[in-house]
């Protein structure tokens, strides 16, 4: 269910529905906590808050993520999010 949540929260951000999206990521967080620990969906959760624009929320997602190897996969694609960005901002194009 926290997958499904995360999936649609994303497309929420992304189509400009930030605090929507908010709610939504905290939703799925809540129901990724009621999980046996780890919290499995946490990662999963942070990389969608990354593709839909939330970094600042991903970043905090994946600081409470307990086991530092889960925490890979996400803060690569924060990592490529703020790369991209500061590009783009260097090169704003036509």
């Amino acid at each position: 269910m926290a997958e499904e949540m995360a999936i649609v929260a994303s497309n929420a951000a992304r189509a400009g529905e930030k605090e929507i999206a908010q709610r939504l990521f905290q939703r799925a967080l809540s129901l990724s906590d009621a999980d046996k620990s780890p919290k499995s969906m946490h990662p999963f959760i942070a990389s969608f808050q990354v593709h839909g624009g939330l970094l600042s929320d991903a970043y905090s997602t994946i600081q409470s993520i307990p086991k530092p190897t889960d925490r890979t996969q996400p803060l690569a694609d924060l990592c490529l999010a703020l790369a991209k960005a500061e590009c783009l901002s260097r090169n704003p194009g036509p």
